[in-house]
Parts: structure tokens; C-alpha cells; sequence
């Protein structure tokens, strides 16, 4: 949606990557479908929107709206409780940001592909400080570099 007192230039769209712990039963699968992720809990660091691609096929799946059985915004806490659990979670894949799920395993879920749209979104008419330059100008290299939503540097 455009608004008149606000700019938006989008960057990429980063993958989102399906995530459990090590020895978790879906990892044992030769395929794994949102059906086989739906039958385990979730753990999440938001809620997907009711119009969200995910929130509808995992809608479809279930026969009833999506919502994860724990929302955790803090991954050091979110990912203690993937270790522990047979939950699973998922977050995109980002190069310049510490990722605090690097003791997880990625899993591939045939039938579910996310994304999230990553934007410079400022004010209308403004002029853009030196700082904010510059860190459009370390971040669009990097992140326009990233292969099929993963840097490369595994994250």
C-alpha cells in the first residue's frame, strides 16, 4: 500500500528456513509436507496474518486457523525450547545478522515456501543522512548476493 508521507524501495525477498532440533523425528522423513510439520507443535517469533500464503495453506492443512503453540519473540529463548521439544520453528535466513539458531537443523518442507519481503521504507520528501546511505549502501550488496535465500556464509 502506498502512502504520500512514506517511501518504500524494496530490496530482496528472503527465504524462510524450516527449522528443528538435531535427531528430530521429521529429519528421519524422506519427504516432509505441511502435513507431517502440522502434526508437531510450533514455535514462532510472531503470528502469520490471516492472509499470509503460509497462514493459508497451514489453515487448509489443519481445517482451522494456524496458530503457533508458542510465540517467542527472543530466539535465544526460542531456540532453548526447539532443543528441548520436538517443536519446530522458522526464520529467514539473513547474512549480517547473528543468527541465534545456528545449533538447529534446516528442514525442507516440499509443499511450503515463504518469503519476507525486506524494504527500505522512509519518510516522503526527507533527504537521506549519511549514515542512513551508508548503511544502505553496506546492506543491498550483501543482501542481493544472498543464493536462493541462503548467504554464503551458511548461516
Amino acid at each position: 500500500q502506498q502512502y504520500d508521507f512514506v517511501q518504500a524501495e524494496h530490496i530482496e525477498d528472503l527465504l524462510v528456513r524450516f527449522r528443528v532440533r538435531p535427531g528430530h523425528p521429521l529429519l528421519s522423513l524422506d519427504r516432509v509436507t505441511t502435513r507431517e510439520l502440522v502434526r508437531f507443535p510450533s514455535t514462532l517469533p510472531t503470528i502469520f496474518g490471516a492472509q499470509h500464503p503460509a497462514q493459508k495453506l497451514l489453515q487448509s492443512v489443519k481445517g482451522n486457523p494456524f496458530t503457533p503453540n508458542v510465540i517467542c519473540s527472543d530466539y535465544s529463548v526460542l531456540e532453548s525450547i526447539v532443543l528441548r521439544t520436538d517443536s519446530w520453528t522458522c526464520a529467514p535466513v539473513f547474512p549480517l545478522l547473528r543468527s541465534d539458531l545456528n545449533s538447529l537443523e534446516m528442514l525442507e518442507v516440499d509443499d511450503l515456501e515463504i518469503t519476507n519481503s525486506l524494504s527500505f521504507i522512509e519518510l516522503s520528501r526527507r533527504s537521506r543522512s549519511q549514515n542512513a546511505q551508508h548503511f544502505i549502501d553496506t546492506v543491498v550488496p550483501v543482501v542481493t548476493g544472498i543464493e536462493d535465500g541462503l548467504s554464503k556464509v551458511q548461516a
